[in-house]
């Protein structure tokens, strides 16, 4: 029987941050004092002269709500304000960077968003806060996760060169022409992670809109198994799936797939992040979790230096017909325990 996508929600007790390994964020000594009082900008307060009101005398409070207000023409008033402590600077961050970056697959909309948005997952991976074993991270990563950062995303978006060859760049919302005229723009995009089987599955919801009018939806599955090393996973891509992405609407002669799959697929490797559609033999290290967000950091020599930033999400129920939840538990039912096996990838390598 299927697994439901409930199967891999986030797990009921999430252990509290004592078991997280923190680095010291580099905000001033200033900021790091939670809610030390500051003095703000005052203005001008009314004289007696001007029929305003009097200060009170010695040793009595002000009776205007904490404005302590001095006399005469060139009195003012000041109010002490809390600044906000590292941790709620370090929370406000972390709410922008989920407003800014909300797919991968949607470019920011000019340099000055780009330049913040790297500026943010920089501050995230300062923060260096990760599980201190296998186990928590296990308890951290289990259940289902939306990719809302890659810097490789649709090849790294690079500038259209000069002669107007190579792909034509993403469109506002994300999506690419075929090279038939189609377009396929692109739905959730996300992983699921099952830590008893030791398997993660990337997937894809994609949407191509041909010239003909016809409508294809579909899924593109990436199917992997990790172990735990020095640096964090070590992951083996196990397979790749292209299926259906909606129920068949009654009575509709549109076929499940394109004529072209093979230019579906071309674009879609092209336009997917690489590490996410091609993540074998990658080292993928823990940068920072927590119950809402994560960030991946990748440590090897095909993707070293990439940075990916997820949140929590749930899969939950299909919407729309799609069956996205559904296809990722009978994908993870029907496989086993993922075990790495060095000796059959030597032998492998000693026949070619």
């Amino acid at each position: 029987m299927p697994l439901s996508a409930a199967a891999f929600g986030s797990p009921a007790f999430f252990p509290s941050l004592p078991i997280l390994m923190r680095r010291a964020c580099s905000v001033s000594t200033l900021a790091c004092r939670h809610f030390r009082p500051a003095v703000v900008a005052a203005a001008a307060s009314p004289s007696p002269a001007n029929g305003g009101p009097s200060p009170p005398p010695s040793g009595q409070s002000s009776p205007y709500g904490g404005f302590g207000a001095t006399g005469g023409v060139d009195g003012t008033f000041r109010t002490a304000l809390p600044l906000m402590s590292q941790e709620d600077l370090l929370a406000a961050g972390r709410k922008r960077l989920a407003e800014l970056a909300t797919s991968p697959m949607r470019p920011a909309p000019n340099d000055s968003a780009r330049d913040v948005v790297e500026a943010l997952v920089t501050s995230l991976q300062r923060q260096g806060q990760r599980p201190l074993t296998d186990m928590f991270a296990d308890l951290a990563l289990a259940g289902e996760w939306a990719l809302i950062y890659s810097p490789t995303a649709h090849g790294g978006s690079p500038p259209p060169a000069a002669d107007g060859s190579g792909p034509p760049p993403p469109d506002a919302d994300g999506s690419v022409k075929m090279e038939d005229g189609g377009l396929l723009s692109f739905g959730r995009i996300g992983q699921t992670v099952v830590p008893d089987k030791r398997l993660f599955v990337n997937y894809t919801e994609w949407t191509l809109t041909a010239l003909d009018g016809a409508v294809y939806t579909g899924v593109m599955f990436i199917v992997c198994g990790y172990r735990y090393g020095p640096s964090g996973w070590e992951v083996q891509l196990l397979e790749h799936q292209l299926r259906p992405g909606r129920d068949e609407v009654p009575g509709s002669t549109t076929p499940s797939f394109p004529a072209d799959v093979e230019g579906l697929v071309r674009v879609l490797t092209r336009a997917l992040p690489r590490e996410f559609f091609d993540p074998d033999g990658a080292q993928v290290g823990l940068a920072y979790v927590d119950p809402t967000m994560r960030l991946d950091l990748y440590g090897d020599t095909r993707y070293g230096g990439v940075r990916n930033v997820y949140v929590r999400r749930t899969l939950g129920e299909d919407s729309d017909g799609w069956r996205t939840g559904e296809m990722v538990g009978e994908i993870v039912e029907r496989r086993d325990v993922y075990v790495y096996r060095p000796e059959a990838e030597q032998t492998e390598e000693s026949s070619e």
